[in-house]
């Protein structure tokens, strides 16, 4: 058996290099081959028996214009290969190895659908092509309820292609912070006797910034010490910044702004609450890391937060649009037992999104698909 595992724009997967450790580590009896359609050469974060990995320059600012281009070189590539399994991950690379996969009669053609929701509420027209991916597909990976659901009913996605397969948390790496990071990171952003909630997200649409500040215009009634830290970028970071001002809000929330990876556990860490207030995600990795680490969360029931919380046990489910229900939340985890709450979803989320998880249901798979 032959796996060929492809993502557009993205020149480093964290769980691409660990599914290529964990396949040594493993001797699977399978072959595993990693494509690579981005700007950038893939980084060397792979282990040392380096898999077959493969690179075909595809630029995102002309993605369009090189489409064609794209499909004609990833498609002599998969001809050359031959596998029996093509596995993609985003809409592009989707779009272009489906196609590519039907017409060369790859036996298996799986697609993981991280991007499902983008087309049907931002850009309609995108809806046809998501729902000629799922007809090329021979089977469809749901990242999370929500995401299945949405598959089923909005793109009109056969059940019986559909695996439920939530992504993996490399916990060791996104939890790495220590006693010094921490105090320097409340030093810089002056967080000693503040109660501080934080999100990690874009600054974009669906990321639903408006409905957090003004959950915190709520909160600070009953909060006077209250900080929100937004750390992100984006498109929306000057609009973010105006309506901020308009609410007088300037001394309750910072945009901390794009921050090194690796200090991302640690701003986790300085949180009294995680607060998520998107809007259909199809998973959400800040969700299981901030459960990792372990912050009490309160988040809309998107993505992986629906398929993790259990609501008022080990969490806070709020309704979507509503900072009232948002600041509800917040307001309960801190007059109960937040911390016995975050070591539940801290217990719940390592089960269900570890790595090896994830990993043993896509061997599982793939072994299936060969077995028909």
């Amino acid at each position: 058996m032959h796996v060929v595992l492809i993502i557009a724009f993205n020149a480093d997967v964290h769980y691409f290099n660990e599914f290529a450790a964990l396949h040594t580590q493993n001797n699977c009896p399978f072959q595993l081959t990693f494509v690579h359609l981005c700007d950038d050469r893939p980084k060397a974060n792979y282990p040392n028996n380096n898999p077959d990995v493969h690179w075909i320059k595809y630029p995102y600012h002309s993605r369009k214009k090189k489409l064609y281009s794209v499909y004609r070189q990833t498609k002599a590539l998969l001809k050359k290969l031959n596998p029996d399994i093509i596995h993609t991950n985003l809409f592009e690379d989707a779009l272009i190895c489906h196609y590519a996969g039907k017409k060369l009669n790859i036996k298996g053609r799986i697609h993981t659908k991280q991007c499902t929701g983008f087309h049907w509420n931002y850009a309609k027209k995108g809806v046809k092509f998501d729902r000629k991916i799922n007809q090329w597909a021979t089977d469809l990976i749901a990242i999370s309820s929500e995401n299945k659901t949405f598959l089923i009913e909005k793109e009109l996605a056969p059940e019986g292609k559909i695996s439920f397969i939530p992504h993996g948390v490399s916990f060791d790496t996104t939890t790495r912070s220590t006693p010094e990071d921490r105090a320097e990171f409340r030093r810089k952003y002056n967080l000693e006797d503040k109660f501080v909630i934080g999100t990690v997200s874009r600054y974009i649409e669906w990321k639903r910034y408006f409905d957090m500040i003004d959950a915190i215009e709520i909160l600070r009634k009953k909060i006077p010490n209250v900080l929100l830290l937004c750390v992100g970028g984006g498109e929306q970071e000057q609009e973010l910044a105006d309506y901020i001002k308009s609410k007088n809000l300037e001394n309750h929330i910072i945009l901390v702004g794009r921050i090194e990876k690796r200090i991302i556990p640690t701003a986790y860490q300085c949180l009294d609450i995680y607060l998520h207030g998107s809007y259909m995600e199809p998973f959400g990795f800040v969700i299981p890391e901030a459960a990792g680490n372990g912050v009490p969360i309160v988040s809309t029931p998107t993505g992986s937060a629906l398929d993790l919380i259990e609501h008022k046990n080990n969490g806070w489910l709020a309704n979507y649009y509503d900072p009232d229900s948002l600041a509800e939340g917040v307001l309960f985890m801190m007059s109960n037992d937040a911390e016995l709450m975050a070591k539940r979803a801290k217990e719940k989320a390592e089960k269900l999104f570890s790595i090896q998880t994830m990993w043993d249901n896509y061997v599982k798979l793939y072994t299936e698909i060969m077995s028909r």
